[in-house]
Order: C-alpha cells, then sequence, then structure tokens
C-alpha cells in the first residue's frame, strides 16, 4: 500500500519520473558509462621514432597510463625508458578526452583486441591491503622500477582513476596491474591483495576514534564575550573525529576501514535504538500530554517548523537550482539528520546512490550546526 501510495505521488500529485530521475543522476555523475577507456595506436608519426616512452607529449601529464606495447609477435610491458619506433603498437588507457589527444600526436587507433595482447603478460586487479603500503605513494613502492609492472587504473570505492606517481594509496583500494606473468605475482604480494581482510573489522581503531572522539567532545571553548564554554558533545566529538581520521585513512598498521555490511549492521543497530529510546522516553505520557496538555498546539508547531522549511528548500532546490529528485530526497533527509528519511528515501530506488551521496554530503554540517546552534542561542538570549 505505501509502495503504491508512493508511486500515486510521484507520477501524478508531483509529475515525477524516478526512473527517469535516475537515469539523469547517473549521466551527470558519469556512472552511465566507463569513466576510462582504453585504445591501441599504431605509431604512424615519424618525430616519434627512437624518443622514450615518457618524451612523448601527454604523458608527462599522467593523464594516459600505456599498459602494454606490441611490436612485431611480442607483447612488453613498457617503461618510461623504453623506445618507441614506429609500427608499434601502444595500448592506452585513459579518459576520452586524454586519449583523443595521444591519438592526435601518436598516430591511428587500430582494432586489436585484447585478447591478443596477452601472452606471456598477464593483467590483474589486486586489492590494497598490505598495511605497510598505505598512505604511501606509488612511485616510492618502485614497482614499475623493479618488476616491469604498470598500475593502469586504480578504483576507489566505485570511481574509476588514472593514478599518477603521486596517488596515494588506501585500503580497499582496486589496482589493475599489467605485467609478465612470472613476475606479476611478486608485484602483487607488495599490495597485499589479502581478499579476507576486506570482510574484518579492526576494532581497535574503532574504540580509538570513539575515544578521542568523547574527549574532543567534553573539551570546552572558551569565546571572548560570551560567559560560558561551548561543548561539542557526545554526538558532535565523534562526529569530527571520524572526519579527519576519514580524511587520514591510515596511521601505521591502523586503518580506518569497515567493510560495507559491518557498515551496514551497525547503522540499524543504532537506528532501532535511537527509536527505542525515544519511544521509551515519551511512550509513558505521550497520551496524558495530547490530551490534557498543551500536546497537539507542540505537534502543531512541530509540524509547522518541520514541514515549512522542507518545502521550501525542496521547491528552490528543483525549480531554481534543478536538482535531481533522488537527490533532493536525501538532501531533505540530511538536513534533518534524519536516517530513516534516507531509509524512505533509499526504497525509492534501491540500485541508485543518489540520495545516500547528497545525504552524507549535507549531514555532518548540518549534525555541527544542531550541535552549537541551540548552545549559541542560549548565550544569546541569555546575554539579551
Amino acid at each position: 500500500m505505501r509502495n503504491f501510495a508512493d508511486d500515486v505521488a510521484h507520477s501524478f500529485v508531483f509529475r515525477i519520473k524516478i526512473d527517469e530521475e535516475a537515469q539523469r543522476f547517473n549521466k551527470e555523475s558519469g556512472q552511465d558509462k566507463e569513466s576510462l577507456h582504453t585504445i591501441s595506436v599504431k605509431v604512424a608519426n615519424r618525430n616519434l621514432d627512437g624518443i622514450t616512452l615518457i618524451e612523448i607529449p601527454g604523458f608527462d601529464d599522467e593523464e594516459v597510463v600505456c599498459s602494454r606495447l606490441i611490436r612485431g609477435e611480442s607483447v612488453i610491458v613498457p617503461k618510461t625508458d623504453t623506445e618507441i619506433h614506429l609500427d608499434d603498437i601502444l595500448h592506452l588507457v585513459g579518459d576520452e578526452q586524454g586519449l583523443k589527444k595521444m591519438r592526435i600526436v601518436i598516430g591511428d587507433e587500430v582494432d586489436v583486441p585484447v585478447i591478443s595482447t596477452s601472452g606471456e603478460i598477464r593483467a590483474e586487479r589486486v586489492v590494497v591491503t598490505n598495511e605497510k603500503v598505505l598512505g604511501k605513494k606509488i612511485r616510492t613502492l618502485h614497482i614499475h622500477q623493479k618488476y616491469g609492472v604498470v598500475i593502469s587504473r586504480l578504483n576507489r570505492t566505485g570511481v574509476e582513476l588514472v593514478p599518477s606517481g603521486n596517488t596515494s594509496l588506501q585500503f580497499g583500494d582496486v589496482l589493475h596491474m599489467v605485467g609478465r606473468a612470472d613476475v606479476l605475482n611478486q608485484a602483487i604480494s607488495v599490495i597485499g591483495n589479502a581478499q579476507q581482510k576486506l570482510q574484518q573489522v579492526q576494532m581497535l581503531p574503532v574504540f580509538i576514534g570513539i575515544g578521542l572522539g568523547v574527549l574532543l567532545g567534553s573539551v570546552p571553548f572558551y569565546i571572548p564575550g560570551f560567559p560560558v564554554a561551548f561543548k561539542l558533545g557526545l554526538a558532535g566529538g565523534p562526529l569530527v573525529v571520524a572526519l579527519i581520521l576519514a580524511r587520514i585513512g591510515s596511521i601505521g598498521k591502523l586503518y580506518w576501514f569497515m567493510p560495507p555490511s559491518a557498515n551496514l549492521a551497525l547503522r540499524e543497530i543504532g537506528i532501532v535504538l535511537f527509536l527505542a529510546v525515544v519511544g521509551l522516553k515519551s511512550g509513558g505520557s505521550f497520551m496524558d500530554t495530547l490530551i490534557n496538555g498543551a500536546g497537539l498546539e507542540w505537534m502543531g508547531y512541530g509540524i509547522i517548523i518541520t514541514f515549512v522549511p522542507l518545502m521550501i528548500v525542496g521547491m528552490i532546490a528543483r525549480l531554481y537550482s534543478k536538482l535531481n529528485y533522488l537527490s533532493i530526497c536525501g538532501l531533505l533527509a540530511g538536513s534533518m539528520t534524519d536516517p530513516p528519511a534516507l531509509a524512505f528515501a533509499n526504497e525509492i530506488k534501491e540500485d541508485n546512490g543518489a540520495a545516500s551521496l547528497s545525504y552524507a554530503t549535507v549531514y555532518p554540517l548540518v549534525m555541527f550546526l544542531r550541535i552549537i546552534s541551540p548552545q549559541l542561542l542560549a548565550v544569546l538570549l541569555w546575554v539579551a
């Protein structure tokens, strides 16, 4: 029944087609196509004959990577100092614009199936799990120099990137590595690729983060001119510390990564406990307050305070800023710091991440303002 009511509201009241909104979000965020492309280009520019790979204009920008070089019947993984000759075929990886520039510089695009370039060359997708490489830049690992292996792609939280030598590795990054079959396993061992670690939860970093958050939340901040100190509290402290630790990623062997399944379980438990506490605290006197007290009046104020600003923001976001409807749902849920509202927004289109993305974008700032604003308001009214 609820899903039927949702369909009626979307289709007839607001004239919104959810599937079209989801397609629009995928198109705007680049999820409807691969962010990286591959082409094979035959060297036809005589000015490139005899120069090294790094000397070809465009490779120094690190927007395009050459993962394989075909010369006659042989296939090799080129290094930066590999000499290029006429009729060599370069297998390039990069974004569409970068590949277009390289095609103009090098020569003609040729149709060479990837399977024909295999030979002794092997390609693997490798997960970063070795604590020793976390936070390190790719060039400091010397993988290309030691093993002749090229890292052609990097997938981080679902986003594909062209890695450069200055790219820092984070736990859970997925690298596309290409190299000779006899040495590729040695390069993989440097990165880790221990799949089981992705399912393990490191509890020590979690409790360290919570402890630091509680400490930060209990620290008073004195502002000149105000009679009392401000505190982030038990909600604001852990939130700020979590943002900082997530940005750092790892410290030594400690890394702040949680498997999606564990993350989801903790969130659901948190929502259930939160709603249970609210119900236990307000359930006993709810009916009495509603019937005998000013309950109806306060409920009316609550409806107005909640509904009117949300409708105004939603209409401005839709009509003026032309935001995606699914993004607006997540935005409004985040503005209320309301996980149940996010769960409802995600159910509208379960295989689309627009609502979660917009929710996560605004949630930290709104939560911080919710913690500080009441204290600031109380002090200002006190002083007045």
